[in-house]
């Protein structure tokens, strides 16, 4: 009767394959992110026309408030 040790190890003599690695998965759809980009724009620019038609004083500091962050935010980005 053969008894093997369960605390020796029986290591593979022969030299691991590489395994070859795995593709990088995109998981941005650049199409879709551009899509959704422009929705905003769109979005933003009817709420203007909107609130424009209602008040013009609103409108003006809507746009301007846009313009400001449009402005800001690259700057604060690089910081």
């Amino acid at each position: 009767m053969y008894y093997q040790n369960p605390l020796i190890l029986s290591l593979p003599t022969g030299s691991p394959s590489p395994e070859p690695l795995p593709e990088p998965v995109n998981l941005v759809s650049h199409q879709g992110q551009t899509i959704v980009y422009i929705g905003i724009f769109l979005l933003i620019v009817t709420l203007i026309i909107i609130v424009g038609m209602i008040n013009q004083k609103i409108e003006k500091a809507l746009i301007i408030s846009v313009l400001l962050s449009l402005i800001l935010i690259p700057i604060l980005w690089l910081i």
